[in-house]
């Protein structure tokens, strides 16, 4: 989950999956008149900042993965990790778990992951 402080989303990209055809040119449209619909109604400021960011990001085309078509898979990939890297992770993004749902989860996935081993045991 992201931090309660987290306003620079200057790493981030946004890949949207198949839009429709011209869809790419329509994204920043569409997020747009989300946000301008929706302002009034978004009282999480990261939330907007995120929803601003996109719209900024998507202004000239959006990034988009067709996945029956991965001819421009490559390209996307390489534009995304030509952005900046964030510089502190940790203070973007938070748990959003408790710490003792953590154990009970690293706990079953303990007890998982022994039973599967032991069934693949050849006797």
């Amino acid at each position: 989950m992201m931090g309660p402080n987290m306003t620079d989303f200057s790493s981030f990209g946004y890949v949207f999956a198949h839009c429709k055809r011209r869809g790419k040119k329509r994204v920043h449209k569409q997020l747009s008149g989300f946000l301008k619909t929706n302002e009034d109604d978004i009282d999480d400021p990261v939330l907007k900042c995120l929803i601003q960011d996109m719209i900024e990001k998507t202004k000239h085309e959006a990034l988009e993965i067709d996945p029956l078509e991965n001819s421009e898979a490559e390209g996307v990939l390489e534009e995304l990790v030509s952005n900046t890297p964030m510089t502190n992770p940790g203070d973007a993004f938070v748990p959003f778990i408790s710490e003792q749902s953590t154990n009970k989860l690293q706990a079953q996935v303990s007890r998982m992951v022994t039973r599967a081993s032991q069934s693949l045991e050849i006797d």
